[in-house]
């Protein structure tokens, strides 16, 4: 539970705007959806690696601030080298993911 609070799967909801384009047309095949399944899964991933980036940078207002002292690498449930190793791994892999496999949406991250 602390890893998901720490990636903030909740946000990952914005990201369900890719789905549109293909929504929109007529254009119906699997592939299509393989490929936004998996770009939606990776892009998801790069979005939470910055956000562990962002708590790592901010960690010091983030332990005096009411709400945001409650995160998890403020509040020290997960160490600053987990939050570390976790956000090179999930930025790694998503960045992998796209240079071989989307490369049009690698621009974007």
């Amino acid at each position: 539970m602390r890893i998901i609070k720490l990636l903030r799967v909740h946000p990952w909801l914005k990201n369900v705007l890719i789905f549109v384009p293909i929504l929109s047309t007529a254009n119906f095949n699997s592939d299509s959806y393989m490929d936004l399944i998996l770009g939606f899964i990776f892009f998801s991933f790069f979005v939470s690696a910055t956000y562990i980036v962002n708590d790592l940078v901010d960690i010091k207002s983030d332990f005096s601030h009411p709400i945001k002292k409650n995160r998890p690498i403020a509040s020290g449930k997960i160490s600053k080298k987990m939050a570390i190793s976790l956000s090179l791994l999930f930025s790694i892999v998503s960045i992998f993911y796209f240079y071989y496999f989307q490369q049009d949406v690698l621009l974007f991250i």
